[in-house]
């Protein structure tokens, strides 16, 4: 995530690039795309509302929001995977 950089170069990894990979409604078939958000909600969602401020049904309705906004072919929605890389010395 986020502190992937921070990590690798605190190891002492040299040569720490940051590439992204894009998951979007014109490169991945939308029901693929949806699924993998399906599959983020019926993993996450308990998880979420023990940890944060959203309560169940809030995670659940926000996953839901996603999932049917990559469905709708008048949406566009888009996913950058972090790809951290780095050379062990």
């Amino acid at each position: 995530g986020r502190h992937a950089w921070a990590h690798f170069t605190a190891l002492g990894l040299e040569e720490v690039t940051v590439d992204y990979i894009t998951v979007d409604t014109l490169r991945v078939p939308r029901e693929t795309f949806a699924t993998i958000l399906t599959a983020w909600r019926d993993g996450y969602v308990e998880p979420i509302a023990e940890h944060t401020r959203f309560t169940r049904e809030e995670a659940t309705a926000h996953f839901n929001r996603m999932i049917a906004d990559i469905r709708d072919p008048r949406r566009y929605a888009v996913w950058m995977v972090p790809v951290v890389a780095g050379r062990v010395v």
